[in-house]
């Protein structure tokens, strides 16, 4: 397969910004401060286990 014709890359980041990829989301590149600190990472998610209530033994009354 060929390559498509190349189109407008978009808008620019403005002054004093530089396109930089969140490690939490490398398919979206955002527009920072140059200035500032690194993209911090997501946090590591806790380990919770759901805990269900105990079942009900229905006695069949006939």
């Amino acid at each position: 397969m060929e390559p498509g014709p190349k189109d407008d890359p978009g808008p620019a980041c403005p002054n004093g910004y530089s396109l930089q990829v969140p490690a939490t989301d490398p398919d979206a590149p955002v527009c920072r401060n140059a200035g500032a600190g690194a993209l911090a990472s997501a946090p590591a998610p806790a380990a919770v286990l759901p805990v269900l209530p105990a079942l009900r033994r229905r006695d069949r009354v006939e």
